[in-house]
């Protein structure tokens, strides 16, 4: 690709576009604005060199143009001394001057025209670099900030998943802490059931003594009867 392709292509570039088709914008911005100032100086570089082509073919045409008419001049002193022959050779040599810088001059023209083409592509490609440099900052905060935002939307995303998780754990400790009150309740029961048992098994035995101490009595009493 020539210099003049890439320049136009550069200068065509949608900064935008290419931002939104790229994995990193940042990244791609910053190729950008480098493939562009590379772009610039490979372009002012064939400026420099098509202007001092320029100049050299603006030499030339005008070394010719005067050697053209330096020899038309010694044309008319040849026939104002009356040497014809000498006249016709020294035009010949002003027609084959005249010739050779009207070449130059096509040349020339056209070489001018490739300058100012190349000069206008030039400055709308620093205009370009420009407009990149003074966007790199902005779009760069703007894909920063929605990186931000994506990794935020990410973590709230793993929290939900967190507090499923913590929901979880929370029955499980719901569950374990029912267990732990049922076994005190059933210890609780079970100390009361003790108490009421030795309690009854202690009314029994007294019950049984009292009733052993009537019987004593009663036996005591007839035997006294007896006697």
């Amino acid at each position: 690709m020539g210099i003049l392709e890439r320049i136009s292509s550069l200068i065509k570039a949608n900064i935008n576009e290419l931002l939104d088709q790229a994995e990193d914008p940042e990244k791609m911005l910053n190729q950008l604005i480098r493939d562009m100032e590379e772009g610039y100086r490979e372009a002012r570089e064939q400026v420099v060199n098509s202007m001092a082509d320029q100049k050299r073919l603006e030499k030339k045409y005008l070394a010719n143009l005067n050697l053209a008419k330096e020899w038309e001049h010694k044309a008319e002193v040849a026939i104002q001394s009356g040497d014809e022959d000498l006249a016709r050779k020294a035009l010949k040599r002003a027609q084959d001057y005249e010739e050779l810088s009207n070449d130059l001059k096509l040349a020339l023209d056209k070489q001018e025209d490739n300058v100012t083409d190349l000069r206008v592509q030039l400055s709308a490609l620093q205009a370009k670099i420009e407009e990149a440099k003074q966007k790199r900052g902005v779009l760069v905060a703007r894909h920063r900030r929605l990186q931000a935002e994506q990794k935020i939307r990410q973590s709230a995303s793993g929290l939900k998943a967190t507090d499923e998780a913590f929901a979880a754990f929370q029955r499980m400790e719901d569950r374990i802490e029912l267990e732990e009150m049922r076994t005190e309740a059933m210890a609780e029961l079970g100390e009361e059931a003790e108490a009421v048992e030795a309690r009854l098994a202690k009314e029994e035995a007294e019950l049984q003594i009292e009733e052993r101490l009537a019987a004593l009595k009663a036996r005591l009493a007839a035997k006294g009867g007896t006697e």
